[in-house]
């Protein structure tokens, strides 16, 4: 396994959760690059980013000059450019995409047998299993969803067959529920993704799975400040 000392050493250590972020995703994604570091898991890592700050576009949540993209371009955040073949192209075997009632579902499967591709290519354990976490915790939330609207919710799962059989949600479920706001609830999310890479950083492992965990937590501290300053713009203008 190649090691990355010098990349990690020069890295600030992200120690918790409500941190500012030490260094911008672009300026981090330049960084492994010169340093020629696992980019390829990098990248993939950050694109996952830039596809919710895409919904956001389009649901109308941000404009597109509020993004903050490191992979995607603002076009393709925009629906004026395609999405990379690999995003945008039917899976072979995917019977239920065409199922789908929501639009962006089947991107989000596509991304993550990307990222899994990559995983496989790189041997990267952290990989997969953080492509685990986040496909069942995304499928959690939408049983619990549907369950509450009395809907179907094979018809709102995003690659079922990806998740861990082992893992459990019910914990992160139940808190999430019981939130008083949407904010608050996003924030039980995020810190329950925050601890899970805690667990499976391997730290001084200086290895591309000890990178990929440090790009997974740099996210997380750039969607706060964001959304951080997104609430004192709103106090300001009142």
């Amino acid at each position: 396994m190649k090691r990355y000392f010098y990349l990690l050493c020069v890295l600030r250590q992200l120690k918790a959760f409500d941190d500012s972020p030490p260094v911008s995703k672009q300026a981090f994604l330049s960084l492994v690059e010169e340093s020629l570091g696992p980019t390829d898991m990098v990248g993939a890592l950050l694109l996952s980013d830039d596809l919710l700050q895409r919904e956001a576009v389009i649901s109308g949540e941000i404009r597109s000059d509020q993004t903050n993209l490191t992979v995607l371009s603002t076009r393709q955040a925009k629906l004026e450019e395609p999405l990379p073949d690999y995003l945008a192209s039917e899976q072979e075997n995917d019977d239920a995409s065409t199922d789908k009632l929501i639009a962006g579902d089947p991107v989000w499967r596509n991304y993550f047998y990307h990222v899994l591709k990559i995983a496989k290519n790189k041997n990267s354990h952290f990989l997969k299993a953080w492509v685990q976490f986040e496909v069942g915790l995304r499928n959690a939330l939408a049983r619990v969803r549907a369950s509450r609207l009395k809907l179907d919710p094979l018809l709102y799962l995003v690659a079922p067959e990806l998740e861990d059989p082992d893992s459990t949600f019910e914990n992160i479920v139940a808190e999430w529920s019981e939130t008083s706001s949407p904010l608050e609830g996003v924030k039980v999310l995020d810190r329950a993704r925050w601890n899970w890479l805690t667990e499976h950083e391997q730290w001084y492992s200086f290895g591309g799975d000890e990178i990929a965990s440090y790009t997974a937590k740099l996210m997380i501290l750039h969607r706060w400040r964001s959304i951080r300053g997104s609430e004192h713009k709103e106090i300001g203008s009142k």
